[in-house]
């Protein structure tokens, strides 16, 4: 996907991407425009910009940027039937949890990979409380052997979706000297190079300025920089060209920035105040330094969950034979159908109403979803209350409801309904929980 028509709009499109840049950066900078907007542009070198022809062009730009989230979340679809079941149903779950612009934002990668152990940057917001840099994975004959067989037992097991996964979670991804020889070898395996966000642009200017000539704007990958200051905002500014961090996004990472918004998880979650998630996986994080496998998915961030995710099993492996053993075995143990003896339950975010032979099932912000059965009102509020009680199983739950064949209806369409409910992510997961 191309984010841009042709190569004569970049400019345009890259100068008003700086402007808005600015507003979102700087609390004053908006007073300044609006008293003296030709002066202004000046001062950031903008001064023969049209402002609004270069919005018409910014908004196809962001518009088409929009859609490649969608279009990586499908894509990181795995080839395995049980994880992509699972991981659908996660997607689903995240749906129903959270505000549409957050869920909208999650692109549940099926996997990601880790080159180092900790964090040497420390930022106060970093909502994976990462600790200190410990160790660093380097491109050392025996890493590589390692990592080369790892990526293949990965590839084999998941499919061409684990291209869609990152090489940094947790970490900072310019802590690694090698950086460059991993970003290189996942070009080769899947003909584009891992997205990156790095608190650290600035530690080695020109270093950075290399790993930009990554970025292809007639390509889906960006970039992004986390930016803790205006300080630091501005020497981004003055280093780099707004042609150089066109497929860059520069997030305002500090209280100050009118732009600000850092979720309240992890390091960030003052008082105990929690809300969101940065989580970006429902798959699999893989940290090549401790050599550890452990299945995540995004969850609202709480005292139980400070982190914004949920941790369901985390295991050791020793070379890439064992680490296909331990990948394979964790796919195979991830719960895709609900069990006999379970008793079933709603999330407790959710809230339903039946009027008029239709249920509407809806979150504290108003997404949900609606289902229709036409002359069985009387049935589904049944239904739906039974679930709600979580005191049944599912044969229980069809059983209360006395239900009589009668133009077409059965006790197994109500076992559907309720299936079609565990797959939407609407029913209690047990496995998540335990």
């Amino acid at each position: 996907m191309s984010f841009i028509k042709d190569i004569d709009s970049i400019r345009e499109i890259a100068e008003q991407k700086r402007l808005l840049e600015y507003l979102v950066f700087d609390k004053d900078f908006a007073k300044k425009f609006e008293a003296d907007r030709k002066k202004t542009l000046e001062s950031i070198g903008l001064g023969d910009l049209d402002t609004e022809h270069a919005a018409s062009l910014y908004k196809e730009f962001i518009n088409k940027k929009t859609l490649m989230r969608e279009s990586v979340k499908a894509a990181g679809e795995p080839s395995n039937p049980q994880f992509a079941k699972w991981r659908n149903r996660q997607i689903g779950r995240c749906t129903m949890m959270f505000s549409k612009e957050q869920s909208d934002s999650l692109v549940h990668l099926p996997i990601l990979f880790e080159l180092s152990k900790g964090c040497s940057i420390g930022c106060k917001f970093c909502g994976l409380n990462s600790g200190p840099l410990k160790t660093v994975f380097m491109a050392t004959e025996e890493n590589k052997k390692l990592w080369a067989d790892v990526m293949d037992a990965a590839v084999k097991l998941i499919g061409p979706a684990v291209g869609e996964g990152i090489c940094y979670y947790g970490t900072e991804p310019l802590d690694n000297p090698d950086y460059g020889y991993f970003s290189q070898d996942w070009f080769e395996r899947f003909g584009k190079y891992p997205q990156i966000t790095t608190a650290a642009a600035l530690r080695n200017v020109e270093k950075t300025r290399e790993l930009l000539k990554q970025l292809d704007p007639f390509k889906e990958t960006i970039f992004r920089f986390s930016v803790r200051s205006l300080d630091e905002f501005t020497t981004i500014a003055r280093e780099f060209t707004p042609e150089e961090l066109l497929m860059v996004e520069l997030l305002p990472q500090f209280e100050e920035a009118p732009g600000n918004a850092l979720a309240k998880v992890g390091r960030n979650a003052t008082e105990n105040e929690y809300s969101g998630t940065i989580s970006c996986v429902s798959g699999f994080k893989v940290n090549m330094c401790d050599r550890s496998i452990s299945l995540i998915t995004p969850v609202e961030a709480s005292e139980r969950f400070p982190l914004g995710q949920i941790e369901l099993k985390k295991v050791i492996f020793t070379d890439g034979e064992d680490f296909e053993r331990k990948l394979e075995t964790m796919i195979s143990g991830m719960k895709t159908i609900l069990s006999p003896n379970e008793k079933l339950s709603l999330y407790d975010y959710l809230y339903y109403n039946v009027e008029n032979n239709t249920c509407k099932i809806y979150n504290k912000y108003g997404v949900g979803y609606q289902f229709d059965f036409p002359d069985y009102s009387d049935l589904i509020q049944k239904l739906f209350d039974s679930l709600n009680s979580g005191l049944y199983t599912r044969r229980e739950i069809v059983e209360k409801l006395e239900i009589k064949n009668a133009e077409g209806w059965d006790s197994l369409a109500f076992h559907s309904i309720i299936n079609n409910m565990w797959n939407r992510g609407l029913i209690v997961d047990s496995q998540l929980y335990e």
